[in-house]
């Protein structure tokens, strides 16, 4: 009798229940594609957690890229076609093969926990593996839904037009992962954005604990307490906003020295010095030049261990500072196996990879501001500008579909006699 009854009211409501499916299902997938394919290393950081907890190891980088862009593209059109209604039985079930694989996969997370999260929304959202799992639950069942009614409801575009979306929301998202992987990505998602202020949390970021009384108190470093405390042990405080960073002149942490409050200061970051030695380091010495001609300083924070430091300067020859920390905080700072980033009054002003500039930048004939000119790609202006075209894309596309819409249900002169 209930069954009955639901499948009546399925019938008598079948267009609004599928809609409101397709925009859940495919909202859902379209933020999942973008956050992925906004950040594609953030991505292939997260597929190597998922490799290192199943003990896969030594994958090349270039396969890790492949399949992170291709999971952010498909994800991303996907969702784009279900929401749209295009391409309705082959996407609907496309959805929900998807979903029969994330489905079981994020139980065993949920279960298991192998890593600290899904990773499904990346940096921009981060939930519990079990909040993952009960989303996956809903979706799961109503793109099963989709599969069964999404080609009984018209969508928004004919046949005809549904392939320049198709082709859209594909050229849309791989933009968005070229620029993320070559260049930064288009918005940042983590706790080091441009414009944020790298020195008040590089001061609080490492503390040492005191034990008073059977009390304990934490101090910063140049705030220490008299001898009727004792040291019980060393902490990295993380701020409120997430960020950590601590960085080390060998085994000396030097984080409160290593940033300048006052004029310009470069900082040359490398998350992976196997791979980024002798590359690029007769660059990195002549921005170490040019910076210095307009009265700043450059340093280099490397991801080694302190006691590999000095092999990492013999390869690189550096005419600059060098300091060591440790690769997830520096991967939280800049993307990429070795990046950019400019630095005023102790402000972020840009983050870029090194391999985005041209091998003879900076020329010595660049004026004094050259690096205050540098285009930035999370400064909003591409992802605003490259959004606006897409979007607008679609609506050229689809207006004319609209205006034949209409004129075919206005009633002729002899059909209203």
């Amino acid at each position: 009798m209930i069954a009955e009854k639901a499948r009546d009211f399925i019938r008598k409501h079948e267009s609004p229940i599928v809609w409101a499916m397709r925009l859940l299902v495919g909202a859902t997938f379209v933020f999942s594609g973008f956050t992925k394919a906004i950040d594609p290393w953030g991505f292939i950081i997260k597929i190597g957690e998922y490799l290192s907890a199943w003990n896969i190891h030594a994958m090349p980088d270039e396969v890790l890229l492949c399949v992170a862009a291709l999971i952010s593209i498909g994800e991303f059109t996907v969702g784009v076609l279900l929401a749209l209604g295009c391409m309705r039985r082959v996407v609907a079930w496309l959805a929900f093969l998807a979903m029969c694989f994330m489905l079981p996969l994020t139980a065993y997370i949920a279960i298991a926990d192998p890593v600290d999260d899904c990773g499904c929304f990346g940096d921009a959202l981060v939930i519990s593996n079990t909040a993952t799992f009960v989303k996956n639950i809903f979706l799961f069942a109503f793109a099963f839904g989709l599969g069964k009614l999404n080609h009984k409801v018209s969508g928004v575009y004919p046949h005809i037009m549904q392939w320049l979306v198709v082709i859209a929301s594909i050229a849309y998202s791989l933009i968005l992962v070229i620029v993320g992987y070559f260049v930064q990505p288009m918005i940042d998602f983590r706790p080091y954005k441009t414009g944020t202020s790298i020195i008040s949390d590089s001061e609080e970021s490492v503390g040492m604990v005191y034990e008073k009384d059977g009390a304990e108190k934490r101090f910063a470093i140049d705030d220490l307490p008299d001898s009727t405390w004792t040291f019980v042990r060393r902490e990295e405080a993380t701020p409120s906003d997430g960020r950590l960073l601590a960085v080390f002149d060998g085994h000396d942490d030097v984080t409160p020295y290593v940033f300048e409050e006052e004029g310009p200061q470069l900082v040359l970051i490398v998350n992976n010095p196997v791979t980024h030695n002798r590359a690029r380091a007769s660059m990195a010495n002549k921005l170490n030049d040019y910076v210095q001609r307009m009265g700043g300083s450059m340093i280099g924070i490397i991801a080694v261990q302190p006691e590999r430091l000095e092999w990492w300067k013999e390869l690189a020859t550096p005419d600059y500072e060098v300091y060591c920390a440790e690769d997830t905080s520096l991967k939280e700072l800049a993307r990429g196996d070795a990046a950019l980033i400019y630095i005023k009054d102790g402000v972020i002003q840009w983050k870029r990879s090194i391999f985005s500039f041209d091998a003879d930048f900076p020329d010595y004939d660049l004026p004094g501001n050259a690096l205050e000119q540098v285009y930035i790609p999370d400064s909003g202006r591409w992802i605003k500008g490259w959004t606006l075209l897409y979007i607008g894309f679609l609506i050229v596309v689809w207006l004319p579909c609209a205006t034949f819409v209409l004129r075919k249900k206005k009633p002729s002169a002899h059909g209203s006699k």
